[in-house]
Order: C-alpha cells, then sequence, then structure tokens
C-alpha cells in the first residue's frame, strides 16, 4: 500500500492512479495540474519553476502515458 497522500494531490481513482504510478512525483504533479486545465505558465507560477521545465515534464509524462494531448491525460486522471 502507498503512503499517506500529499495534502496538495486530491484523492484519485483507482484507473488514474495505475496510470500516474509510473511518473515522477514532479511529473505527477505536473500532470495533475494540466489535467485540472492549467497553463503551463500557470503551472510553473504555482509549482515555482520555469515554464521550459513544466513543458519538459509535461512531455514526459505524455510520452510515459503514452497519450499526445492534455485532453487525453483528463480522460486518464478524470477530473
Amino acid at each position: 500500500a502507498a503512503g499517506p497522500v500529499a495534502p496538495s494531490e486530491p484523492a484519485l481513482s483507482l484507473r488514474a492512479e495505475q496510470a500516474l504510478h509510473g511518473l515522477s512525483r514532479r511529473e505527477r504533479q505536473v500532470s495533475l495540474l494540466a489535467s485540472e486545465g492549467l497553463t503551463n505558465r500557470e503551472i510553473a507560477g504555482q509549482l515555482v519553476l520555469s515554464v521550459r521545465t513544466v513543458e519538459y515534464h509535461v512531455a514526459n509524462a505524455m510520452t510515459k502515458l503514452e497519450i499526445h494531448s492534455r485532453r487525453e491525460l483528463r480522460g486518464i486522471i478524470g477530473s
């Protein structure tokens, strides 16, 4: 079983948990915010990262999840 969920992370469905399992902590954070409709700039501001770093994490997460759009990301995570 996993440890306690960080307060900033919402409870996810089992399907979403399984999909996000292979992501790094930062890729998971960025993916969750992107799935809520935030832009890279908004995510960068919230997590105190550069926009380029957010782009990098989004791209890595999408590659690992084998998806090609934020719409697919929302479908996996399910708002």
